[in-house]
């Protein structure tokens, strides 16, 4: 047997002994709760503040999105005591006005997606779902939600790793604020 052979051989049976100990694997967990929020026919963002007042299970948080000139995207940032285990994005972007559709037309939206965490790899979305949006303090929208989600214990290749409950998105068209 060859220098190379044996190395060859060896790699692959280390390899094989490392991933043999690993039990989780490490496939992400798209799940819990996804609100996207378009503002029909208004490819840009009218100039202004967005709130975004989230009432995420006991959790009081609010969301704000500057929009200082006419743009298709914006940074939105969180104020409020977010918890360590509740994961909480928004973001203003161009979305379709039919996700079903590819060919769909865009416009301005926001998007957030909330989930919680815990110390296995579980992920699971909030029970409830409140938001109040508001530009300039005039309320564009507003909705309650109570998602239901299909939870999988083997997501990560064994129950002792956790489990992923799938997303559950839902969307609230925003009015014209002019």
């Amino acid at each position: 047997m060859t220098i190379r052979k044996l190395f060859w051989c060896f790699s692959l049976f280390l390899f094989s002994v490392v991933a043999g100990c690993t039990k989780c694997h490490s496939v992400e967990c798209n799940g819990g709760f996804e609100l996207t929020m378009p503002l029909p026919g208004a490819p840009n963002w009218d100039i202004g503040e967005y709130s975004l007042d989230f009432k995420i299970d006991q959790h009081s948080l609010t969301v704000i999105c500057p929009v200082e000139q006419e743009i298709r995207w914006a940074r939105c940032t969180i104020t409020g005591d977010v918890p360590d285990e509740l994961g909480l994005s928004c973001n203003m972007r161009l979305i379709a006005i039919d996700p079903n559709d590819s060919q769909s037309a865009a416009t301005g939206g926001i998007v957030c997606n909330t989930e919680y965490y815990d110390d296995s790899l579980s992920v699971r979305g909030p029970e409830n779902v409140t938001i109040v949006v508001k530009r300039e303090g005039k309320v564009i929208g507003s909705g309650e939600y109570e998602p239901e989600y299909t939870r999988n214990n083997n997501y990560w290749g064994d129950e002792e790793c956790g489990y992923c409950e799938s997303l559950v998105s839902e969307t609230l068209t925003l009015q014209s604020s002019n």
